[in-house]
Parts: structure tokens; C-alpha cells; sequence
């Protein structure tokens, strides 16, 4: 457990904005990196993940000081080109973390991430792990605007395993945990719907 004696150790990443745009088939990807903190940003490890690829890390190093903002663009640059099946779902997440995390916890990891649907407006699920499991999960979403989520879980027989309807949620990225552990065995199909699309993924209970 910490605590904070004094106001001056408070250091806080926040990842305001994501800028992504294709040129020429590949993504030129920007992060706009803001200091909520006390103690001025000096070196970051940005982590840049996308559905399709491994995710690539690099480094920022400068000075933001309290209430300042700066624009980091990577110089990895992934490919734009999707797939037909990944038409409404693509997204693209930047994580930032404190190069010397021996010295600072950030107070507030929340705003570490940042991700944005990049093929259009529809709901994106993030992660679903772990996947196959005999725990509880957790289901990452990322809402484009705010709605309430209906989560339902089918077994091979068709049957409703489990139901749950989420309150309004804030856009942005939202997760929940699912009481997997006291499923049955086998194989399952979740369906998540916004009201307006829906997402079938696979998990299994062994």
C-alpha cells in the first residue's frame, strides 16, 4: 500500500489523443502524450499494439512538465491493408509506461491506454483472457460511443449459459469480469451487442 505525504510525487501518464492515418497502405500512428502528474515526464516505453501484428515498443524521452502536452509519432509504420473479414473491427491501441518504474508509480493507470476503432464506428472487442480457462475472465471492450453492452454466453447446444446486461457505459475502453469458473466444460460462443452490431467469439471452459 502507498501513500502520497506530500502532492509533489504525483506522476501521471495520460494518453489524450490518438492520430492514425494511412498513407500509401501503411498507418502513420501519433500519440499525444499528456503530464497530469506533479513530476515532469522524462522517458516513456510506447507500446503500439494492433489486431494484426506483434506489438512493437519504442522510446520517448524529453520533458513534459506539469499541464503540458506533446505529440509523439512512431516511426513504425504497420500495414493498413485488412482483411474482408476485419472490416468492422480494427483497432489500434498505444499503452505508455514509465521507462524507470523503480522511481514513480503512476497513480492513475486508466489513462495509460489509448485505442481507437480505425474501420468505422463499431464495437471493438480488445481481449478476452485467458482463453481457454477453468478461472473467471475478463472481456476488454471498446465502445465508439457510450451504450450498454449485452454479454451472452451460448453453449453447443444453443442454450444461454450466461446473461449479463451492462448500465450505459462511457465510450472508450470498458471491461468486465465473467464468472467463468462456474461454467460447465466445453465450448462456448460469446455474443456481444451494442444495440446496433455484434461480436461471436469462441472460449473454452476445460
Amino acid at each position: 500500500h502507498l501513500s502520497y505525504i506530500n502532492n509533489d510525487s504525483v506522476y501521471d501518464i495520460n494518453l489524450k489523443n490518438l492520430f492514425t492515418e494511412d498513407l500509401g497502405g501503411y498507418l502513420t500512428v501519433g500519440v499525444e502524450i499528456e503530464n497530469l502528474g506533479v513530476i515532469p515526464l522524462e522517458k516513456l516505453n510506447l507500446l503500439l499494439k494492433t489486431a494484426e501484428n506483434a506489438p512493437i515498443q519504442e522510446n520517448w524521452s524529453g520533458s513534459i512538465v506539469q499541464g503540458e502536452n506533446e505529440i509523439y509519432i512512431f516511426n513504425a509504420q504497420p500495414s493498413a491493408f485488412i482483411s474482408i473479414q476485419d472490416e468492422t473491427e480494427r483497432f489500434i491501441c498505444v499503452e505508455a509506461q514509465n521507462a524507470n518504474v523503480s522511481l514513480y508509480l503512476d497513480i492513475n493507470q486508466e489513462n495509460n491506454t489509448n485505442c481507437k476503432n480505425i474501420e468505422g464506428e463499431g464495437l471493438v472487442l480488445l481481449s478476452m483472457f485467458p482463453n481457454p480457462s477453468d478461472q473467471d475472465i475478463t472481456i476488454s471492450t471498446l465502445l465508439a460511443q457510450s451504450a450498454s453492452l449485452e454479454i451472452e454466453f451460448f453453449d453447443q447446444t444453443g442454450r444461454i449459459a450466461y446473461k449479463e446486461l451492462t448500465p450505459e457505459l462511457l465510450k472508450g475502453i470498458n471491461s468486465f469480469k465473467i464468472p467463468f469458473s462456474k461454467f460447465e466444460k466445453g465450448v462456448y460462443y460469446v455474443r456481444i451487442s451494442d444495440g446496433e452490431s455484434s461480436l461471436i467469439k469462441k472460449m473454452i471452459r476445460y
